[in-house]
């Protein structure tokens, strides 16, 4: 995650992508805590504007996934959802 975050902020990344599709399981309460008090902050400090999760096949990953990402919003974060990362890709390429 720390590789990340550094590669966005040296590159002036403006969108963060969650390939989460073929993902099982869940997080647990702990990570969706952080994720929200921590990752989503951080993000926005960054210039992170959009939180792109790609839809998760598994329907309980999907759960999941929908939970945590609730919190971008009220971090300061646009969130768009996803069927693709390519299609995430191309929309940030015709509209960020």
């Amino acid at each position: 995650m720390v590789r990340g975050i550094n590669h966005a902020k040296a590159n002036e990344g403006k969108a963060w992508i969650v390939d989460s599709h073929r993902a099982k399981g869940v997080f647990s309460t702990e990570i969706q805590e952080y994720i929200a008090s921590d990752v989503f902050p951080r993000f926005a400090e960054i210039g992170i504007k959009y939180f792109i999760p790609i839809t998760a096949e598994d329907s309980v990953t999907r759960l999941t996934v929908n939970q945590y990402s609730s919190q971008a919003g009220p971090n300061g974060l646009q969130l768009l959802k996803g069927s693709s990362a390519v299609g995430a890709i191309s929309w940030l390429k015709t509209n960020a």
